[in-house]
């Protein structure tokens, strides 16, 4: 399945961008979900690692360039 396509317009996302917004995405298995949008043709940004003790975290930036984040709950 290709990754989505968006029809936004250049300045409706330099605007996302500013504002800094993000998908946060919850799975069961960080590292497989981070592979498989790197497959699906997102950029890595920052491999699974844990945060707070609690959870475990990747960033990717999508074909547009908005950033996704994926996380896990570990405890």
């Amino acid at each position: 399945m290709p990754w989505p396509s968006t029809a936004l317009s250049a300045s409706t996302k330099r605007s996302a961008r500013r504002q800094q917004e993000r998908l946060s995405t919850w799975t069961d298995d960080v590292p497989s979900g981070y592979e498989r949008l790197i497959e699906l043709g997102a950029t890595p940004v920052k491999s699974p690692e844990p945060w707070l003790d609690r959870l475990l975290i990747a960033w990717v930036e999508d074909p547009d360039g908005h950033l996704v984040q994926v996380v896990q709950a570990t405890s």
